[in-house]
């Protein structure tokens, strides 16, 4: 299982969970790749590579004129060619905040869910968005549930994978 996230701290808010957080994260799954922001602190992103965190930032980024780029789906293709290495067919996504607090502070949770997921024996790939109930997510303003509906089908068009998550309980 290869875990995808987007990471945006250019305070320093995040480093020193960094080490637990990664170790729990790497734990549970093969690889953990990180899209940082652009104004993401560079401490950040150097301890994420210490920790031997798959990261992506700014400088790494190739734009081409094909291809609309956003954090996200930066963080996606990296992780999908990296499953294409190791045969792995499972593409979790989560936000970087959300992996960092949950790895560190509900250790037991997280190490569940990752273990639910692994359980889970794709075939095919599968991509996976991981971080909000129903019930949370369906309480947010009307234009981000349709615009994270809409990446949703995107990510699962482009990536040429089926999205499991309304199925995973």
């Amino acid at each position: 299982m290869i875990l995808c996230s987007t990471l945006h701290d250019p305070d320093n808010r995040l480093l020193d969970d960094l080490t637990s957080a990664s170790k729990v994260v790497l734990k549970n799954f093969d690889q953990w790749v990180v899209r940082t922001t652009s104004s993401t602190s560079k401490d950040v992103i150097s301890q994420l590579e210490k920790l031997n965190v798959s990261v992506i930032s700014d400088a790494q980024t190739i734009i081409s004129d094909n291809i609309v780029e956003n954090d996200h789906l930066v963080a996606l293709y990296e992780g999908y060619n990296k499953s294409k290495l190791t045969n792995t067919h499972t593409l979790a996504y989560i936000d970087g905040d959300r992996v960092i607090v949950a790895a560190k502070y509900f250790k037991e949770e997280f190490e569940k869910m990752a273990q639910l997921i692994n359980r889970i024996k794709f075939t095919e790939k599968y991509y996976l968005n991981l971080g909000r109930s129903p019930e949370d997510f369906f309480t947010h303003h009307a234009p981000l549930v349709q615009t994270e509906l809409g990446f949703s089908k995107l990510y699962t068009d482009v990536f040429q994978i089926l999205d499991k998550s309304k199925n995973v309980k």
